[in-house]
């Protein structure tokens, strides 16, 4: 049974080229509400994107003229909230974490199941926004989130984060002052196992602290051996 999903509206690319793939993505989302863009090629999934602003990427591993990591930026510039799902072969650990540390939010290995990709899509989309008929405010210091309008604001400017940084902040802002390991942000964010390799938090971390803290008073920090605190003054 497919998982239930309602996204009526919301827009999608598929980046795959190979055609079979492709439409079979792209049926699967329309079938489920979603405004389908296929692309098969690195040049022509640049081109929908400076054109429309997608809610779901979905971006094939392996593209013949590009490696796929380097569409991940200029895919995230043109659409800031998407969530980018990476879709790779079975057991290229090292692969999926170097494409969470470029930006993606998610993977899907390949060969997959459809009901697993609703899933995942639902899961990121789910973990990327708090729900709509929450209307509390997080907030400390000079920095809000508002967890309705998945909107966060320091010191009167709105920061452009990405899911994955939203669910990082969230995470921080509820443990404010708390130091979270890198362990505990690994399970709670991504609900994967990755062998002990922290370097995917650490990027994300990396990303986070140069939107939060640029020019004003820091307030993510890292503390040596342990992990990281959301706080005025260093730990």
């Amino acid at each position: 049974m497919k998982p239930e999903m309602s996204r009526e509206g919301l827009s999608a690319l598929v980046v795959d080229d190979d055609h079979g793939i492709g439409l079979l993505l792209q049926n699967l989302l329309e079938s489920e509400g979603f405004r389908v863009r296929l692309a098969m090629s690195a040049a022509e999934a640049l081109s929908l994107s400076r054109a429309e602003e997608f809610q779901v990427v979905l971006l094939d591993r392996w593209l013949p003229e590009i490696d796929a990591f380097d569409l991940i930026r200029p895919l995230r510039t043109a659409s800031p909230g998407a969530a980018i799902i990476l879709l790779s072969a079975a057991g290229e650990l090292e692969s999926r974490v170097a494409g969470l540390k470029a930006g993606a939010d998610d993977f899907i290995p390949k060969p997959f199941h459809v009901s697993e990709v609703l899933a995942r899509i639902e899961a990121v989309l789910r973990r990327g926004a708090a729900s709509a008929s929450n209307p509390d405010l997080l907030t400390y210091d000079d920095l809000t989130m508002d967890l309705a309008a998945h909107r966060v604001v320091r010191a009167g400017d709105t920061l452009a984060l990405t899911p994955t940084e939203l669910r990082v902040l969230r995470y921080l802002l509820e443990n404010a002052e708390r130091v979270l390991s890198r362990h505990q942000i690994l399970e709670h964010v991504w609900k994967y196992d990755f062998g002990g390799r922290s370097d995917v938090v650490e990027k994300v971390m990396s990303n986070l602290r140069r939107k939060l803290d640029d020019g004003r008073t820091p307030l993510l920090h890292t503390v040596r051996g342990f992990g990281y605190c959301l706080r005025l003054a260093a730990p």
